[in-house]
């Protein structure tokens, strides 16, 4: 069985490229991809050649393993149907993954969101509501505290709104 993904091949060159898919192993899941999130920040960045081709892309996902060396496959957003299932999320269950941009593969089932009636478009965005959050807990505001957040893309209007929800006076600027 073949996939096929997203694969930075060179700077300012992303290919699409066939990949082997096994089936899925006791514990796990085989999913058909229905969207894949782009980052504009991080894969911006891979695409520019702007990262370290040394970095570690993600050592704590087994989807994500390896480094930003010309090729890679890269991406960590995706939710999809599953199509075969090992495990306990039954088949036709639409998931969320961090996982490349891929139509087809195997997943951990610990490492998918089961997904009830949520908007596929809308899931892709759960990575970045997970930056919003840590972003909040490593600034740790008091109550009514005033707080600054500079630059409102995806990530700082997140930031921003889950401040406010905090208690914190926000003050947000747009630089653009």
């Amino acid at each position: 069985m073949t996939g096929r993904a997203v694969q930075f091949v060179a700077l300012y060159r992303v290919d699409i490229t066939e990949v082997p898919v096994r089936e899925p192993a006791q514990g796990e899941l085989l999913v058909r991809a229905e969207v894949s999130g782009i980052s504009g920040g991080s894969e911006m960045l891979a695409y520019r050649g702007e990262i370290d081709p040394e970095t570690a892309v993600d050592e704590t996902l087994d989807a994500l393993r390896g480094t930003f060396a010309y090729p890679f496959i890269y991406g960590y957003s995706v939710v999809g149907i599953v199509e075969q299932s090992r495990g306990t999320i039954g088949d036709g269950a639409r998931v969320f993954a961090f996982h490349p941009h891929q139509d087809l593969f195997v997943v951990s089932e610990r490492d998918v969101v089961r997904l009830d009636g949520e908007d596929p478009r809308r899931a892709t965005l759960l990575p970045l509501v997970e930056t919003a959050l840590q972003v909040c807990l490593e600034a740790c505001p008091q109550l009514g505290e005033p707080v600054v957040v500079l630059g409102l893309g995806c990530v700082g209007a997140l930031t921003a709104a889950l401040l406010r929800r905090c208690g914190a006076q926000v003050l947000a600027s747009e630089p653009e």
